[in-house]
């Protein structure tokens, strides 16, 4: 395997708070998996705003990672538990045209980390490309 490309970004905690008062759901649905969204319901008042900052950075950081291909964000979506219960690192999934894209590019494994520090998020993602031989 080898690295396809690497994304990283970070995002303003507090700006998510605003542009949700103001576009609300239509801002979710353009820019979040429909799985993501539920979640983001099911979250407490107070971590709404660090969910949709990280779920964004990862987003960017995807776009980054492939080298700036046409993507669709809610195609793009972190799932943070194996089953439901029991936390473990993060995964991410590709969905659609991306979830394609990926395969045809022999996107493998994708990685992701996410970080958060008080008013801030943070992604960082590796694609790796399977050798196209194996």
């Amino acid at each position: 395997m080898q690295i396809f490309g690497i994304g990283i970004d970070i995002a303003y905690v507090p700006r998510f708070i605003k542009i949700f008062e103001r576009y609300g759901e239509r801002f979710l649905k353009r820019a979040y998996h429909k799985n993501e969204i539920k979640e983001f319901h099911h979250k407490s008042t107070r971590s709404k705003a660090h969910f949709l900052a990280s779920r964004w950075a990862v987003k960017e950081a995807v776009y980054k990672a492939f080298q700036h291909h046409r993507i669709s964000f809610p195609e793009i979506r972190v799932v943070s538990s194996a089953n439901g219960i029991q936390k473990c690192a993060p995964q991410l999934k590709f969905h659609g045209h991306l979830e394609s894209l990926a395969r045809s590019m022999h996107i493998v494994e994708p990685k992701v980390s996410i970080s958060h520090d008080h008013e801030y998020a943070i992604a960082y993602v590796i694609l790796q490309q399977q050798n196209k031989a194996n």
